[in-house]
């Protein structure tokens, strides 16, 4: 899908990079980034994530520089709602897509991508965005930027997919009684931040009344419960006293779990992810492309290097690691559909 990889920490140093052709750029969200200061002999399209990684670092500054292989195609879907626009080659075996990772439009989106997905071919995804959790426009090609549009790439060769995230439940089952798109209003029927309070406050020292509510929350997400598989996990990012707001749905009446991380559990999860991506990986794979969630960074901390070295000392050698830390990350590894994760790592040979 893509021939050569480059790090450049301003957009002024791109043009040591690149040569005429077709380029993806990965910016990382502090970057001093401009359309017009683009080198003019390149044609572009990217999107701003919080952070961006490159071999066994991650940045919040710089651009990651992906050139396009002749096979692989691109398109840019300027509102995610528009499922006319969405279109699948039924050549094509990997799917790369960049979303707008706080639009309401995602499940949407992927229910369409899941219609018009050829049989044999994998999907892997990343939800652009700021830390600043503000919804504006973070997708762009060489002539503007867009907000609420995605970004697909196309590839005749096959990609291999592990998806892990090493967060367990501490309170299960609960109910999801009561749900309006990422606002989780009721569990149980009582208001949700009620109950996601007495329970995380009766597992730990930590106050709600004290503390910024992101700060404790990044430690105890949700997870949907499936039956004979792994949670779906779901990042609680604001309340209002009442209801919670995730990134990514809850369907009503959905059975749920209260979840906890254990730094070393999460560390292991991404692992097992590069094995399982490891072990089919194609002969045409080019790189190791790793999704990984921005809040399993805020709460790993300083060990989230740990995390990365555990993912680069399980790919084959050969393949170059690079990425993003996401909004949302996209999969449908495992014989599944296609699934918007929160607090997962999401590993491709690509």
């Amino acid at each position: 899908m893509f021939s050569t990889l480059a790090f450049c920490k301003t957009v002024e140093s791109l043009h040591l990079h690149v040569r005429q052709g077709h380029y993806l750029l990965l910016v990382g969200e502090k970057t001093v980034f401009s359309l017009e200061t683009l080198p003019s002999n390149i044609s572009c399209c990217g999107a701003i994530f919080p952070r961006i990684i490159f071999e066994t670092r991650s940045f919040d500054e710089g651009i990651v520089v992906a050139r396009l292989e002749e096979t692989t195609s691109w398109s840019i879907l300027e509102a995610m709602c528009d499922t006319n626009g969405i279109a699948i080659k039924e050549e094509s075996r990997a799917v790369l897509a960049l979303i707008d990772g706080l639009s309401y439009d995602i499940e949407c989106f992927l229910e369409t991508i899941f219609d018009v997905l050829p049989e044999k071919t994998n999907i892997v995804g990343a939800g652009a965005g700021k830390l600043t959790l503000v919804q504006e426009p973070v997708i762009f090609d060489t002539h503007r930027f867009y907000e609420n549009a995605a970004l697909l790439f196309q590839s005749p060769h096959p990609m291999s997919l592990g998806v892990k995230h090493g967060w367990e439940a501490i309170v299960s089952p609960l109910m999801a009684t009561k749900t309006n798109a990422h606002c989780l209003e009721k569990i149980n029927f009582q208001d949700a931040f009620e109950v996601y309070k007495n329970a995380v406050e009766a597992d730990s020292s930590k106050r709600f009344n004290t503390m910024n509510f992101f700060d404790i929350a990044k430690a105890y997400p949700f997870g949907i419960v499936r039956y004979n598989k792994d949670f779906i996990v779901r990042d609680p990012i604001f309340t209002d006293g009442k209801s919670i707001t995730l990134v990514g749905s809850i369907d009503a009446n959905s059975v749920i779990a209260l979840l906890k991380g254990d730094k070393n559990k999460l560390i292991d999860a991404a692992k097992e992810a590069t094995r399982i991506a490891s072990k089919t990986a194609c002969k045409e794979a080019r790189s190791c492309f790793v999704v990984d969630c921005i809040s399993r960074f805020l709460f790993l901390e300083d060990t989230f290097c740990e995390e990365l070295e555990a993912i680069a000392s399980c790919k084959h050698p050969s393949l170059p690691l690079w990425g993003v830390l996401s909004l949302g990350e996209i999969a449908n590894a495992n014989d599944e559909g296609i699934e918007f994760y929160n607090k997962t790592c999401v590993v491709c040979t690509i």
